[in-house]
């Protein structure tokens, strides 16, 4: 992203004359390796300095940053030295449907771009906080003939000084907001909102209406509940644009035939080549933007029929007349890789008071737990006791972890060395997709932070649940 500062000195800059496509020229050097410039007018006076900084270090810097190991490997927020905003048909702009107008606290690259983008492309209106904006959207005669972009007089209307936002408009602040973490994306920094924009053309060079299959390679980190929500999401937002989400053959770390076995997943076909289909490469950059953040598309048919039958005579068996509540804790490599906001594994002292209360005058006759924590299980055995069912499972406790290991995937594979691998992650699976099938069964559910699992049981539930309740964000939905 290139912000606005001070004219440079004592640094190696390059001099640039102001217009319309500054921006995309400053990137043209920034690709070289460079990162200061001095902006001048026609006549070589000095008006602004820019200077680049990295997407993923700017979020990092700020302290509302998740850090945790899990994002290290891959960025979640690509650099963009390249992009074209004249490219309509690859614009994503479904973040701006719910708003009749922007309201933009800072001026930079983003948020003039995504500023003229909204002035050219909709009907809504442009508040701003920056009085600079105005050196890229001035008002009066179109900068240029035939430019899409540029702002001709009738659209001064619709570009407006605020100090703050309007109620009803959407706000895009200047620091970096952690709307990619907690999912709340009523507020946004300018660059996770331009990243969303063209959400599209980091993904592909397509035509988005060119576009067969979205094919995910999921990392062998993630497990099958991961797998499982990532196609969900996957086919609620790509499948509603007429694109087929397929999973890479042999990108997991379970065997094809295996998945094969319990779940309905499709697989990339052999016509999937580079003209028609989108890769999926950057895991969490994906599953971390709003589009596939919403709610996804699955129920039971993603378990194969013969492995559903015999969830649902256990479930029957297990469950009979009693009215259950569901509870789902999530601790061990949550904790490891230090996750945070919403995500942040909480323990058993503060959620048993809640749960209790809930049992009680909710008039549960059992309490259905789903972890995969062995001292949340300790702790939990504990207070209720005899009022507890679990699915027996292999479970983990933080002291598990060794130096160096953070995630579940990584302790397995230690755990059972060699070809003993395959036979325990497919008991593993197994064990796994009983409990979310119980969780689905229970007549409320309680989770203790936003993970995989939560977003699964719901999807799984299809509605039945007549009460939920997040710890994450203190009961609210």
């Amino acid at each position: 992203m290139l912000n606005l500062c001070e004219i440079p000195e004592n640094v190696n800059y390059r001099e640039l004359r102001h217009g319309d496509g500054v921006f995309h020229e400053a990137l043209s050097h920034v690709i070289q390796g460079e990162r200061h410039f001095c902006v001048t007018d026609e006549k070589g006076q000095a008006l602004y300095g820019l200077v680049y900084e990295e997407n993923q270090s700017w979020a990092e810097a700020s302290d509302q940053y998740v850090h945790s190991k899990l994002f290290e490997e891959m960025p979640l927020y690509p650099p963009y030295l390249t992009y074209d905003e004249e490219r309509r048909e690859s614009l994503c702009l479904d973040l701006f449907k719910d708003y009749d107008s922007v309201w933009f606290e800072r001026a930079n690259e983003y948020s003039v771009v995504l500023a003229r983008i909204l002035l050219a492309y909709t009907e809504k209106t442009v508040f701003y906080a920056d009085a600079r904006m105005r050196w890229f959207l001035p008002e009066g005669e179109a900068s240029s003939a035939g430019d899409p972009l540029a702002l001709p007089n009738a659209l001064g209307a619709r570009l407006l000084l605020r100090d703050r936002a309007p109620e009803e408009a959407l706000p895009v602040f200047g620091d970096f907001v952690p709307s990619s973490f907690d999912g709340n994306f009523t507020r946004l920094d300018a660059m996770v909102l331009f990243h969303h924009v063209f959400f599209f053309q980091w993904l592909t060079p397509l035509n988005p209406a060119d576009v067969k299959y979205v094919e995910f390679l999921v990392p062998r980190t993630e497990g099958i509940g991961s797998i499982l929500l990532a196609y969900g999401r996957g086919k609620a937002f790509f499948g509603a644009l007429g694109m087929q989400v397929t999973l890479k053959p042999g990108c997991t770390r379970y065997p094809d035939e295996m998945l094969r076995r319990y779940v309905r997943l499709p697989f990339t076909p052999e016509d999937a080549d580079d003209t028609n289909t989108i890769r999926v490469v950057n895991y969490y950059s994906v599953m971390y933007a709003k589009m596939l953040r919403r709610k996804g598309e699955l129920d039971l048919s993603i378990l194969q029929p013969s492995f559903l039958t015999e969830l649902e005579m256990y479930g029957d068996a297990v469950i009979r007349d009693r009215r259950m509540l569901g509870v789902l804790l999530r601790g061990s490599d949550y904790v490891t890789s230090a996750m945070g906001g919403f995500s942040r594994p909480r323990q058993v002292a503060e959620v048993a008071p809640v749960i209790q209360k809930w049992f009680e005058q909710g008039g549960y006759d059992k309490i259905f737990l789903a972890t995969e924590d062995g001292d949340l299980l300790d702790d939990m055995v504990k207070i209720f006791k005899g009022n507890l069912i679990c699915v027996s499972q292999e479970r983990y406790r933080v002291s598990d972890f060794r130096e160096g290991m953070t995630t579940i995937s990584e302790l397995d594979r230690a755990r059972h060395p060699g070809k003993a691998y395959d036979a325990y992650v497919e008991d593993a699976t197994v064990n796994y997709l009983y409990a979310l099938y119980m969780l689905s069964r229970c007549e409320a559910f309680m989770y203790s932070c936003h993970c995989g699992g939560v977003s699964l049981a719901r999807q799984l539930c299809e509605d039945r649940y007549q009460k939920l309740y997040s710890f994450a964000d203190d009961g609210k939905e």
